[in-house]
């Protein structure tokens, strides 16, 4: 999935959302009105409320939520990322649709799908009906017992015809383990369900009973009806939401008549989710980037704020030393010292002395090695 990005100042993207319908634009940008409101959500950008352009349409001029300030050092510009052609889209459009013939009643040939007839051949049933292995797990399988032989006869045909395309299908023997379909990179998780019909439970008179005896149980809150009809979902990780389903109802075709469609959507699907995960690596990089700037400009305030503390204490001393200076000047110079006798006047030489000194020690002026030690950064700021 080919897809190109475009760089918009947060004033300019904020104009053209007040300026043109959040669907028109979302087109536009190719993506989803959803998606454009939670990209404008993200960059703190108002967005029209419900009416606004049915009153621009009656000639009206609504007022606008107005841009809120955010304070950052340089333009606040915004990365769009604007795919060309929609997962869907491309899967629909993939140029070769295999036929992939499914045969019923024959024993199974893939590895997976003999595996995965063993693990359910003496299976339970849970609470939706649906078959659980009594050992291990097959999370890529999800019928009921009557659906289990055709849906291990379409798997079969479908983990063949991937192979054929040199995708490969690889289930560990690790507890736990999930099927997966192997495209280049990208890992997509493979689930082949059984359509349920589900409604509220009524609960019995013997089901009140039991509730009455046994505080600890409670009844199913929902029943569930197995429909017969069958879909397959692939999708990535947890941490990407692309998926696709094929799926077969009433009007729709049988799901083996799909299979062609499911094997040529892997690779689309796999681009696509490749390009989620770029798109998100490419956020979290930016995100990074801009903790990093934030970072470093709190450092820069607290680093100025720090040596704004130094000089206006050292201007502070300087004032004080002035100040004894001053006073050694103004007691030196007093007529009043003549009238001293000799042991005062040794005494008040002693303590002019000291003053000096005094003013000497607290002087910046007197001390600018420590002045500047003082004021530089520290040493730790530098280290990594």
């Amino acid at each position: 999935m080919q897809e190109k990005t475009k760089d918009l100042l947060r004033e300019e993207l904020y104009e053209r959302v007040w300026t043109t319908p959040m669907r028109k634009l979302a087109q536009e940008f190719k993506y989803s009105d959803v998606g454009l409101a939670k990209l404008c959500h993200r960059h703190h950008i108002p967005t029209p409320g419900l009416g606004y352009w049915r009153k621009v349409e009656l000639g009206h001029k609504p007022p606008r939520v107005p841009l809120p300030a955010i304070s950052r050092n340089g333009p606040y510009s915004i990365r769009l990322v604007l795919r060309s052609v929609p997962v869907e889209k491309e899967i629909a459009a993939a140029r070769e649709i295999p036929v992939i013939a499914v045969a019923l009643n024959v024993p199974l040939s893939h590895v997976q799908a003999i595996r995965s007839e063993r693990l359910l051949r003496n299976a339970r049933a849970d609470e939706k009906g649906l078959l659980v292995p009594r050992k291990g797990c097959a999370t890529h399988l999800l019928v009921t017992g009557a659906q289990l032989p055709r849906a291990l006869s379409i798997l079969d045909a479908l983990f063949r015809a991937v192979e054929e395309r040199s995708i490969r299908v690889t289930w560990s023997k690790e507890e736990g383990a999930r099927l997966t379909i192997n495209c280049a990179s990208v890992k997509l998780e493979l689930c082949l369900s059984e359509i349920l019909n589900s409604r509220p439970h009524v609960v019995t008179p013997e089901e009140e009973a039991r509730r009455k005896r046994d505080w600890a149980w409670s009844p199913p809150k929902r029943d569930y009806e197995a429909t017969g009809s069958l879909r397959i979902v692939l999708l990535g990780d947890e941490t990407t939401s692309v998926r696709h389903t094929w799926s077969e109802g009433r009007k729709k075709k049988k799901l083996e008549e799909s299979l062609g469609d499911v094997v040529a959507g892997i690779e689309p699907l796999a681009r696509a989710i490749e390009a989620v995960k770029e798109e998100r690596e490419r956020w979290h990089r930016q995100l990074a980037a801009e903790q990093k700037r934030r970072e470093e400009a709190r450092r820069q305030h607290e680093e100025f704020v720090r040596r704004g503390g130094v000089i206006t204490k050292a201007a502070e001393a300087l004032r004080q030393s002035q100040l004894v200076r001053r006073f050694v000047i103004t007691v030196g110079s007093t007529p009043k010292l003549h009238q001293l006798d000799t042991e005062s006047l040794r005494r008040v030489h002693e303590l002019l002395a000291f003053c000096s000194e005094y003013a000497d020690s607290i002087d910046p002026t007197c001390h600018l090695d420590e002045l500047l030690k003082n004021f530089e950064k520290p040493r730790s700021w530098y280290d990594p």
